[in-house]
């Protein structure tokens, strides 16, 4: 996936406000640099092709990267790297 955005199919606005977040991870589980939680921009609405992005950029940096989500009062409907 290195070099590709991650896109997701999601809904953060819910009946309370939701918020969703996601962290590129390596294959220790450990988050890499520019590209944690608290480095993801949030958003909150309804999009079936919102561009995740973090304060190091919205693609992924190499291949060799897993995403781990954290979904509050929120929906995922499904995610892709395009």
């Amino acid at each position: 996936v290195g070099g590709k955005q991650l896109i997701l199919n999601a809904a953060t606005s819910t009946v309370m406000e939701g918020e969703l977040t996601a962290e590129l991870i390596d294959r220790n589980g450990n988050a890499l640099p520019g590209y944690t939680h608290k480095d993801y921009k949030r958003w909150h609405g309804d999009s079936k092709q919102h561009i995740a992005q973090w304060s190091a950029g919205d693609t992924a940096p190499n291949d060799n990267v897993a995403v781990r989500f954290s979904i509050q009062r929120s929906r995922l409907y499904g995610f892709c790297w395009s």
